[in-house]
């Protein structure tokens, strides 16, 4: 869910240019000037990177809490950026921010916490690898094919584009010896806390959340014909719907709530939450039909059924995790090319539009029929017979 104001990052054209034309090589010129170090027998800090996007640090939740754990006796530190600083609740370590849009300034704010080992969870930027590399005695980071971050880096580790990203990231972690962490999981706050605008309905409702963040987010919007489709369906069961989204998002959201034309059944929350108020909103939804974006990753991290639309986003790599999340892909020929989100595709087909309202309708009806009878059943017997 990385908005318009993220600081710049995979889906910035200007880091993007200046990555590519300096930044290969600057790493190459600092992986020939200075011999890779070990890792220290002691270490007392460890810092641990990732400046960019809302669903990857949603992702790394279990994988920095677990390596925090493993480390007791160090002091840890989280660095995020401008567009994930809200993440920084939902991990077990303190956070600032920093922005590699500003390298001086993000190389001072590392190198002052005086790290014994740095993790760089960027996946391509070649500047978070020279920041790193440069701020501690021994860095951790990427290795992908073609990019040459991984001179800098004391111990490189293989970025796969053939698994999850989820299990990129373990394999980071692996580097300082930590295993078996598990998929995210967040528990839902107190719902009972919301009041007014932001009280949320008593009765079944699903969320809705049809606006992808991010680079050319447009190539992973689903047709608003057809989430109003789908969600008059969902409002003749008498659920309620709640269409999610940034602040900057609200106009179309209440435009599209205009559209489904149930004003008893239908309203926009788009901006009306923070981050990990979200958290409770979704895990008290039957379900969440989403595109591929940061929410969808937060909603499945709750355990709630997530439909996850995906068209030129590739599932193998982004997919929704955890046992009740189903991932709903195009057919069409070609699609799932992107990788780190912000590749191109030669003739940029329109890969959302094979996936129809029938599709996901034939998913998400039972799951609603199966909780309102859940719901139906757990009445008191007077008040199921009115």
């Amino acid at each position: 869910m990385t908005g318009p104001h993220a600081s710049p990052g995979r889906g910035s054209r200007g880091l993007k240019v200046l990555d590519r034309y300096l930044g290969v090589w600057l790493v190459l010129a600092l992986g020939c000037m200075r011999r890779k170090r070990p890792l220290p027998k002691t270490i007392r800090r460890i810092a641990l990177v990732k400046t960019a996007a809302i669903g990857d640090s949603i992702l790394l939740v279990p994988v920095i809490n677990r390596i925090v754990a493993a480390f007791p006796g160090c002091r840890c530190r989280l660095f995020l950026g401008p567009g994930n600083a809200q993440m920084g609740p939902f991990y077990d370590l303190p956070s600032e921010v920093v922005s590699f849009g500003h390298p001086l300034q993000a190389w001072r704010r590392l190198r002052d916490f005086r790290a014994d080992v740095i993790i760089d969870f960027e996946p391509w930027a070649r500047v978070s690898a020279l920041i790193c590399t440069l701020s501690t005695p021994f860095s951790v980071g990427f290795k992908r094919p073609g990019q040459a971050k991984h001179f800098a880096f004391d111990h490189p580790v293989l970025h796969s584009r053939q698994v999850h990203e989820m299990d990129n990231y373990r394999q980071l972690a692996a580097a300082l010896g930590v295993s078996g962490i598990p998929d995210p999981h967040l528990s839902g706050a107190d719902r009972r806390s919301f009041t007014g605008q932001k009280r949320l309905p008593e009765h079944p409702y699903i969320v809705i959340h049809p606006w992808p963040g991010g680079f050319n987010a447009e190539r992973r919007e689903w047709m608003t014909s057809r989430w109003a489709d789908l969600a008059r369906r969902v409002c003749d069961l008498k659920v309620e719907i709640l269409i999610s989204g940034a602040p900057d998002d609200a106009p179309r959201s209440s435009e599209l709530s205009q559209a489904i034309s149930r004003p008893k059944l239908c309203r926009s929350i788009a901006g009306k939450y923070a981050l990990h108020e979200m958290v409770a909103v979704l895990s008290g939804a039957a379900a969440m039909i989403s595109v591929n974006t940061g929410i969808m990753h937060l909603a499945a991290a709750t355990g709630i059924p997530v439909l996850a639309l995906n068209g030129p986003t590739n599932p193998r790599r982004w997919g929704a995790l955890g046992a009740a999340s189903i991932n709903i892909n195009s057919t069409t020929p070609g699609s799932a090319y992107l990788d780190l989100g912000f590749e191109t595709h030669g003739d940029e087909r329109p890969c959302m539009e094979s996936i129809s309202v029938d599709r996901v309708w034939k998913v998400l009806r039972p799951i609603l029929v199966q909780r309102l009878e859940t719901r139906l059943a757990a009445l008191p017997s007077s008040a199921s017979a009115r």
